[in-house]
C-alpha cells in the first residue's frame, strides 16, 4: 500500500502577460477570470487545493478498502478538457488525437489519430 507521495503542481495565479514565444499557449488564472483586473489571493486558492486534495485521498483510501458509498463523481463536469479537444500529447514521441475522458485511475484518455487510446501518464497536453 502506498504510504507517502510526493504532489507537485505550479498555477499561474496573477500573470497578465507571458514572453513572446509561450504568451499564445500560456495562461493565469487571472487572465481565466471574468473580471481580469481582479487579484487572485494565493492563500486562499492553496487553502482550497489541499481541502479538495485531502478529500480526493480519503475517497481513493475508501475506495481500496471497499467503504466509498458515494457515487463515482463524472470529471467530465469539471473541465472542459476531458472530452472532445483535439490534442498534441508530447510523449512517446508525440501523438495527437481527441481527449475522450479519464481512467479508473484519473489519467487523460486520447484516442489518437493512429487509432489506439493512449493513457497519458506524462507530457505536455496542448490543444491543437
Amino acid at each position: 500500500m502506498l504510504r507517502y507521495a510526493v504532489v507537485g503542481i505550479g498555477i499561474n495565479c496573477n500573470h497578465t502577460s507571458f514572453p513572446p514565444e509561450i504568451d499564445a499557449i500560456a495562461t493565469s488564472l487571472r487572465r481565466e477570470m471574468r473580471d481580469p483586473t481582479q487579484h487572485v489571493l494565493r492563500e486562499r486558492l492553496a487553502a482550497a487545493i489541499l481541502v479538495a486534495l485531502d478529500e480526493e485521498i480519503r475517497l481513493m483510501i475508501r475506495g481500496w478498502r471497499g467503504t466509498n458509498n458515494k457515487p463515482d463523481r463524472k470529471t467530465s463536469e469539471y473541465s472542459t478538457w476531458i472530452e472532445g479537444k483535439r490534442v498534441h500529447v508530447d510523449e512517446d514521441g508525440g501523438y495527437t488525437g481527441e481527449t475522450v475522458g479519464v481512467d479508473r485511475d484519473g489519467f487523460l484518455l486520447v484516442a489518437g489519430d493512429d487509432g489506439r487510446m493512449h493513457t497519458v501518464r506524462s507530457g505536455g497536453v496542448r490543444a491543437e
